[in-house]
């Protein structure tokens, strides 16, 4: 009976402690242990306001750290802030402190950015930089990086149609003022590059004339049919296409997410004055007829009597044909295919990438002289540098991919049109070339 007792007193005991409301600290060894029941209302409540406290406190810091860069925007005019590319925070560079010391003081959800009386008055930049710190917002800021200046902010990259019709058309500071924030650096360009040149060989010489043979296409005999010929080109570059975008992917993909004017495709506001995608490849088709014009035009002046080489127009005369099968291949090759493919590797990836360390203008002519090498042809290579050089300021005018795309298929197309409609006159197009 004592021990039925004893049983009995220790079931109500363990049944009373179950059913004990609120939250139970123990104190052993020192440390306190707390148990939560969610079946409990009180220990609800208790979480729900835990956790929307929490919740509030991120919002607030949130709206400082917000409210903080847009007055420090503002003060700088627009132009003040780089990443840190190692903890993916926006810190003020030396022109936000700059122009944050001469603005008057400005308080923020409590926070003060004026500098104290014991201070010189340039000390707003460092207070502001002090908030960053105590706020815990980036450790770097002590030593911001420096903004190069070539530089355009990513607040001017984001501006809407009103911030854009206020630039001229002939507003050239926009182009000094380009770079692009890329992730890689000379290795990747570098290695990047060889491996395409080999891919573009290994395609032309082995690949294409393999899968040629396997569908029976005579391309290699110069009387051969034309029809044969142009599905080798479309076949040709078709693999081209493909393995350079596939080379482009693997290279950028262990940096991705990228920024987003990186290989930027878009056809969003044609006509706005400062990037309208429309606006400036209609510029840059006018200015590619005046600049390869002229560079057509002081070449004749030294010409000389000796034999030239080919060009790129002679590929694609051998292949005219009034089979309108061929002229759609020849269309779609020079039109489509290649204008993409060339416009990703030369502008897209190289041009962006040589910002690193020159001017915007300088590495448009530096990719167009590469670009006209690549063509491997000395006779147009004059005239494939000036149309670069009109490619590569468009692009970096619009840091949009469709400008360069569409002035580079334009031409193609319009050269490829002019050739079809001689040859269908009854003209030998080979000697007006020559």
């Amino acid at each position: 009976k004592e021990e039925e007792g004893r049983a009995g007193e220790y079931l109500e005991e363990k049944s009373r402690r179950r059913g004990r409301k609120g939250l139970k600290i123990e104190r052993t060894r020192g440390y306190f242990h707390h148990s939560l029941s969610l079946s409990n209302f009180r220990d609800r409540l208790f979480l729900s306001l835990l956790l929307l406290l929490l919740l509030s406190r991120k919002t607030q810091m949130r709206v400082q750290n917000q409210t903080l860069f847009t007055v420090a925007e503002s003060s700088s005019g627009g132009g003040g802030f780089v990443f840190h590319s190692s903890r993916r925070r926006r810190c003020p560079s030396a022109a936000a402190r700059r122009s944050a010391a001469r603005t008057p003081s400005t308080s923020i959800s409590g926070l003060s950015t004026a500098p104290s009386s014991s201070r010189k008055p340039h000390g707003a930049g460092e207070t502001l930089i002090s908030l960053y710190q105590q706020q815990g917002w980036c450790k770097d800021c002590s030593r911001p990086r420096e903004v190069s200046r070539y530089s355009r902010s990513s607040s001017e990259d984001e501006t809407g149609e009103d911030a854009g019709s206020a630039d001229g058309l002939l507003d050239v500071s926009i182009l000094s003022s380009t770079k692009w924030d890329v992730p890689w650096g000379g290795k990747v360009l570098a290695v990047g590059f060889l491996v395409w040149i080999f891919l573009f060989l290994g395609i032309g010489l082995v690949v294409a004339p393999a899968l040629a043979s396997y569908f029976h296409l005579n391309f290699a005999d110069a009387g051969g049919p034309a029809d044969d010929k142009a599905y080798f080109l479309l076949l040709d570059q078709t693999c081209e296409l493909v393995a350079g975008l596939g080379l482009i992917w693997v290279i950028t993909r262990p940096y991705s997410p990228l920024p987003k004017d990186l290989f930027k495709i878009s056809i969003e506001k044609p006509f706005n004055k400062r990037d309208g995608w429309l606006l400036w490849g209609l510029i840059g088709i006018a200015s590619g007829f005046v600049g390869v014009g002229v560079t057509a035009y002081l070449l004749s002046l030294l010409k000389s009597d000796g034999p030239q080489s080919m060009g790129t127009a002679d590929a694609v005369v051998s292949i005219l044909s009034k089979d309108p099968k061929v002229f759609l291949s020849l269309f779609t090759v020079t039109s489509i295919m290649a204008p993409l493919l060339e416009e990703v590797i030369f502008r897209g990836f190289l041009l962006t990438t040589l910002t690193k360390w020159l001017p915007a203008p300088t590495a448009a002519f530096v990719s167009a002289g590469i670009f006209g090498a690549a063509h491997l042809t000395s006779r147009d290579f004059a005239q494939l540098t000036a149309l670069g050089v009109v490619l590569g300021l468009t692009y970096t005018r619009t840091k949009n991919l469709s400008t360069p795309i569409l002035i580079h298929s334009f031409w193609n197309s319009g050269v490829l049109i002019f050739l079809e409609i001689l040859f269908l006159a009854g003209y030998d197009v080979s000697e007006l070339l020559k």
